[in-house]
């Protein structure tokens, strides 16, 4: 028997009905880890992260979490070092959520696998100011994929994986080109 609940949401296209169930064997295979985690932490409730932030601050919490993490980016490394023929590795997320650090931490440890990744970030091909669409409120908006030059980029992907070289924009976030 497995404890817990299951949380399902409407149809996107009918919000009376419930579309069929399907299981998501990775989300499933993150909430497991979260456990794991937390079991190693010994911090499963708010309560008791909050008692051991004001016991030491949180350092300890912090440095084990880090550690976790670092074991965790290891452990990625050491399955992509094991796939032959691996050309490309595409890490995606918001705005903001770390994913030019986790891009290099992982680098780190492919080259500690023997690989030498380069990295590519899609932040160096956004439009000249001037093409950058805006919202509603006519600020610009870096969100929304018009505000990446896509011919430009996947002209750079499909040259790389041919295995030529390519000249790298760069883009500066300070003046906008």
């Amino acid at each position: 028997m497995v404890n817990g609940f299951l949380l399902r949401y409407p149809s996107k296209s009918d919000s009376s009905r419930l579309d069929k169930f399907q299981d998501n064997k990775k989300l499933s295979a993150t909430l497991n880890d979260y456990e794991e985690i937390h079991s190693i932490l010994k911090l499963n409730t708010i309560d008791r992260l909050n008692k051991k932030v004001s016991l030491d601050n949180g350092k300890e919490t912090i440095l084990l979490a880090e550690a976790l993490h670092e074991k965790k980016i290891s452990d990625i490394a050491d399955q992509i070092a094991k796939r032959e023929g691996t050309k490309m590795i595409l890490i995606a997320g918001p705005s903001s959520s770390g994913k030019t650090t986790f891009a290099k931490r992982l680098g780190i440890q492919l080259r500690l696998n023997g690989i030498e990744p380069k990295t590519l970030s899609v932040d160096n091909y956004f439009v000249e100011r001037e093409q950058n669409p805006v919202d509603e409120n006519g600020e610009y908006d870096f969100e929304c994929i018009e505000a990446v030059d896509l011919k430009l980029f996947n002209e750079h992907i499909l040259r790389l994986l041919a295995g030529e070289e390519v000249e790298l924009p760069v883009f500066d976030f300070a003046t906008r080109s």
